[in-house]
């Protein structure tokens, strides 16, 4: 049987691989997807719906999620539906006069990022005018006003089927077993045939490493599970998304994030495992984050829990996305995020230009800086 061809190959159906496949598509290449499972499999159906600035170091991951919050509402726009988006502001708690005047210096470090506004810091009195409910012990907090949330399922849904309807062609159960440049192209063998195009995007996640060691491009990612829980909808309970890192001092160590989604549903999450692609839904993880939870708002103790999943996120060991053409291999690209949801907007069209020889910018993101660390 020949091969199938196009003029750009995308091996992962995630929100990496989705925007690329369409920010090509709407420049006029013609796209095939490959996705090992189902698309969104991976941890983009899994995510917590926080398109969040605020908690980023202050270095390049934090200028690519600024410029996908700027960029996410025309983003939206071409896909035609909102997918739950809101702007809703982002607020860390803390316990600590310490954990407070640390987050006083990161921000200030923030600022030398261009784009980035700086957080509003509240007193405790003013935290709970924000939020009723937090716990009498929280000291304040920082308040973000340009985070925003998005439900991660109805945009997997959408990206997926804007892909289709402009011409890309998505290949669910094509897990890619080996890859070789063959000539002018790549050939990916997969268990529903052989795949060729000049161009090939590496955008399989936590499996990226593997893929890449294919080409002879070392790129070392580690697989980083994570377990997330969803209530029955509780509306007006809180009115941002709010992350707790508590000081290491007190009995509760696990950072948590709660989202109010729009439909009135709390998405409260996450727990870290690393080194395993491991999605077990545990009772371990389920009373850390609800232990957790409690700490900061103990009026949630006791809310039914409709929903529970976990995840495998990708994380390059330099903690830095990976987006970009690998100047030393003909053709082949990598689009491996850390922020996987916030960056889903603007990684797409970055690795789109670099593989339509444009411009893609953001060289200090770009897989040769790995090649230069060796």
């Amino acid at each position: 049987m020949p091969a199938a061809t196009a003029d750009c190959l995308v091996i992962g159906g995630g929100f990496a691989g989705l925007s690329t496949a369409l920010h090509l598509a709407w420049s006029g290449a013609k796209v095939r997807v490959v996705e090992r499972g189902r698309v969104g499999d991976g941890t983009s159906s899994r995510a917590s719906g926080w398109i969040c600035a605020q908690l980023r170091s202050p270095n390049p991951l934090l200028a690519l999620v600024l410029e996908s919050l700027a960029y996410y509402p025309a983003f939206l726009a071409r896909l035609g539906t909102d997918c739950g988006y809101a702007v809703s502001g982002s607020t860390v708690a803390f316990d600590s006069p310490e954990q407070l005047a640390s987050r006083r210096t990161i921000d200030a470090e923030m600022r030398k990022v261009p784009a980035y506004e700086g957080t509003r810091f509240l007193d405790a009195r003013e935290l709970r005018e924000l939020e009723p409910a937090f716990a009498e012990r929280m000291v304040g907090g920082a308040f973000y006003a340009r985070d925003a949330q998005v439900d991660p399922r109805l945009l997997l849904e959408a990206m997926h089927r804007a892909a289709v309807a402009c011409g890309a062609t998505v290949h669910e159960g094509a897990e890619v077993t080996e890859l070789v440049r063959d000539g002018a192209e790549w050939r990916a063998t997969t268990a529903m045939g052989d795949f060729t195009a000049p161009q090939v995007v590496n955008a399989s996640g936590a499996w990226a490493g593997a893929i890449s060691d294919q080409t002879g491009f070392e790129l070392a990612v580690m697989p980083v599970s994570g377990q997330l829980l969803v209530t029955r909808p509780h509306p007006g309970v809180l009115r941002s998304c709010v992350i707790y890192q508590p000081d290491p001092r007190f009995e509760t160590t696990l950072a948590c994030g709660i989202r109010p989604a729009v439909d009135g549903r709390l998405w409260m999450g996450t727990t870290y495992r690393a080194g395993t692609y491991d999605v077990s839904i545990t009772t371990a993880d389920t009373q850390a984050i609800l232990g957790a939870v409690a700490s900061v708002f103990p009026s949630l103790v006791g809310l039914e829990i409709e929903q529970a999943w976990a995840g495998v996120r990708p994380v390059p060991t330099d903690l830095l996305p990976v987006y970009g053409r690998v100047s030393s291999i003909d053709g082949y690209h990598i689009a491996v995020p850390i922020a996987g949801l916030a960056e889903a907007a603007i990684i797409g069209k970055v690795v789109a230009a670099g593989v339509m020889g444009g411009d893609a910018g953001h060289p200090e993101v770009s897989p040769d800086r790995l090649l230069e660390a060796d």
